[in-house]
């Protein structure tokens, strides 16, 4: 990997320096982490007010998963003794199974929190900047409204509803996206 610094010329120039970094045990799993985050669109150069968060707070917040969930792990294996599997009840890969099956219910918990709350936040903005709570008649009405206003009328969104017929018969249904 190639890592880049600004210094001050004597001039009073900025110069960028690129040095070769040499790999560590460890960077294969940094690069993981790298492209996964850039994957899931986690920000890079986030400036430290920001709410959202970084790449290596999320890296960090990642490990720490990680590793939680490996020591849970390690603590299952010293507790399930996996030696005699007729006398057991329950093995090491059962338990080591439950677990992170909990973990999972509760990613997947959180996750869909944040999405609430996210849904929340903008319908109470959405309906601060309106001043008061509407339905979705009066939504597609505005739509509607705002469609004529924006387009001309050639361009305007026109509704998906055509009547289902055979030749010389009368219409048998309707087919139409709402």
């Amino acid at each position: 990997t190639t890592t880049t610094t600004t210094t001050t010329g004597k001039k009073g120039r900025k110069k960028k320096d690129k040095a070769k970094k040499v790999a560590a045990p460890g960077d294969d799993e940094e690069a993981t982490a790298l492209a996964a985050a850039t994957t899931l669109g986690v920000a890079h150069d986030v400036p430290a007010a920001s709410a959202v968060l970084n790449l290596r707070d999320t890296n960090a917040l990642l490990a720490e998963q990680r590793r939680t969930l490996d020591a849970k792990l390690v603590q299952l294996a010293a507790v399930f003794d996996d030696t005699d599997d007729a006398g057991t009840l329950v093995s090491v890969a059962e338990a080591s199974a439950c677990v992170a099956l909990a973990h999972v219910r509760h990613v997947a918990l959180y996750h869909a929190d944040g999405v609430a709350y996210i849904e929340h936040m903008l319908y109470a903005q959405l309906r601060a900047a309106i001043g008061k709570e509407i339905g979705p008649v009066q939504f597609a009405e505005y739509m509607e409204y705002h469609a004529r206003k924006v387009f001309r009328d050639a361009y305007a969104p026109r509704p998906f509803s055509y009547a289902l017929q055979r030749p010389e018969r009368c219409p048998e249904g309707v087919v139409s996206i709402e």
